[in-house]
C-alpha cells in the first residue's frame, strides 16, 4: 500500500473525485488523464463520491470495446458502481463519454483504476488512495469534568495508523465556531493521540468542533480535509415561569427555556394530557407556550418537557395557572386611569414649563434687539454733531 506514496506530488479533491480518461484518436496514439497529476496518484476521503470519466472516439469503436477496470475487475460488474454512456458529435466524429460513479467511497475502493480499449491494447490508469478518518464524539453528563474528542486519520490498507509514514505526516488541528483552538486552561490538545480535552465542560461548550486534517511532506501541504466532531449534552431546562394568576380573556405566555445539543424540543402537557398547537388558541413558541383569551377552561397544571433525539433523558417543570379574583382584576384595571392621569399631569407640567421658558427667551431677545437699535441711533446722532 505504501507504494501509493512513493512520489511527493498529489492531486487533491475532498468532497468528490472526478477522473477523466481522454483517448485522442481511435488508433490509440495519444492517451491522457484529466485532471492531470504528475504522479498519477489521487487521494479521496472515505464517504465522498468518486466519478470516473472516459472519453473516446466511437466513430470506429463500439462502446462495448471501452471498459473501466479496478485492479483488473470490470466496473460493470462491481457492486456499488453505476456505469453509463453519453455521446456527442465533434468535427465529424462521434465522441462518447463512459462514466462510472461510486456514490459513497469506502476503503475497499483503494486501487488502480484504468480505462482500456482491450481490442487495441490501449489503457491509461490512476491510483486512488482512500483516507479513513475515525472520529469520537463525546457526551456531557452531570458528573462530567474533563471531556475528550478524538479524530484519527489513516490510509486505508496501511498497517501504520500513526501520524508518520514514509516521510509524510498527518497533522490535526481543531477549531470551533470558526476560531482555531489553542492549548490552554480550557482546552488541551494532544497531538500524539489526535484528541482534544475540554476542562470542566459545561453547556456553553456544547456544539460542533472541526477536526482539520492535512497530509504534509517536508513541510509542504499535499492534501487536506476536515471532519465534524460533536460535543453533545442532555436537555436541560434553564428558566421557566412560576405559578401564575391571570385575568379573564388575558393573552398569557408561559415561558420555558432549554439548553442542550442538539437543541431540545419543547413539549407541553396540561393536567397530564398532551397539548397540540392550533394557531389560534394555543401557539408553541421558542420562548414558551402562548394561550390566547384565557378562560376558566384553561386553568390547570402545565408541564413543560425538554426532549432530545439523542438522549433518553428529559427535563420538565410544572406551572400552575389559574384565574384571578374578579375583584382584583377590576382593581387592577381601575388603576390604569389613575396612572394615565398622573402621566398626563406630568406631561402637562413639562409642556407648560417649556412654554414659559420660550416666552422668557423671546422677551429677552426682543429687549436686546431694541437696546442695540437705540444705542446705534445715539451713535449716529453723535457722529453727525461732531461732523457739523
Amino acid at each position: 500500500m505504501e507504494r501509493l506514496f512513493s512520489v511527493s506530488a498529489y492531486w487533491i479533491l475532498i468532497n468528490s473525485l472526478t477522473i477523466n480518461f481522454i483517448i485522442r484518436n481511435s488508433y490509440g496514439a495519444l492517451l491522457s488523464i484529466s485532471p492531470s497529476t504528475p504522479d498519477g496518484k489521487l487521494i479521496v476521503v472515505e464517504g465522498s463520491t468518486l466519478t470516473l470519466n472516459c472519453t473516446f472516439n466511437s466513430s470506429s469503436l463500439a462502446k462495448e470495446d471501452v471498459i473501466f477496470k479496478r485492479d483488473g475487475l470490470n466496473l460493470n460488474y462491481e457492486p456499488g458502481y453505476i456505469v453509463s454512456y453519453s455521446s456527442f458529435r465533434e468535427n465529424g466524429h462521434i465522441i462518447t463519454h463512459l462514466t462510472a460513479t461510486k456514490s459513497i467511497v469506502t476503503c475497499s475502493d483503494n486501487g488502480y483504476y484504468e480505462c482500456t480499449i482491450e481490442s487495441r491494447k490501449i489503457a491509461t490508469s490512476v491510483q486512488v488512495a482512500v483516507v479513513k478518518v475515525l472520529t469520537r464524539d463525546a457526551w456531557i453528563s452531570d458528573k462530567s469534568k474533563n471531556i475528550s474528542l478524538g479524530c484519527l486519520p489513516h490510509m486505508c490498507g496501511s498497517k501504520n495508523t500513526t501520524n508518520g509514514f514514509n516521510g509524510r505526516y498527518f497533522h490535526v488541528s481543531w477549531s470551533t465556531n470558526g476560531t482555531k483552538v489553542k492549548s490552554g486552561t480550557k482546552y488541551h490538545i494532544h497531538p500524539e493521540m489526535n484528541k482534544i480535552t475540554i476542562s470542566e465542560a459545561e453547556a456553553a461548550d456544547l456544539g460542533e468542533f472541526k477536526c482539520n486534517i492535512s497530509l504534509t511532506e517536508r513541510e509542504k501541504k499535499l492534501w487536506e480535509t476536515s471532519k465534524t466532531v460533536y460535543l453533545r449534552g442532555p436537555p436541560r431546562l434553564n428558566k421557566w415561569d412560576n405559578d401564575k394568576s391571570v385575568c379573564l380573556n388575558d393573552n398569557v405566555t408561559l415561558k420555558c427555556e432549554a439548553s442542550g445539543y442538539p437543541l431540545p424540543h419543547l413539549e407541553w402537557r396540561k393536567n397530564g394530557k398532551d397539548l397540540q398547537a392550533n394557531g389560534t388558541k394555543l401557539r408553541f413558541m421558542p420562548e414558551g407556550l402562548q394561550i390566547n383569551s384565557f378562560t376558566a377552561e384553561d386553568e390547570g397544571e402545565y408541564d413543560c418537557i425538554a426532549t432530545s433525539d439523542f438522549s433518553i433523558e428529559t427535563d420538565e417543570a410544572y406551572i400552575n395557572v389559574k384565574l384571578k379574583d374578579e375583584a382584583k382584576c377590576k382593581e387592577q384595571f381601575s388603576e390604569h386611569p389613575k396612572v394615565s392621569v398622573i402621566v398626563g399631569a406630568i406631561l402637562g407640567i413639562i409642556i407648560m414649563n417649556l412654554f414659559f421658558y420660550g416666552v422668557v427667551v423671546f422677551l429677552v431677545v426682543r429687549h436686546k434687539r431694541r437696546t442695540d437699535k437705540k444705542r446705534s441711533g445715539n451713535l449716529n446722532i453723535e457722529y453727525t454733531a461732531v461732523k457739523a
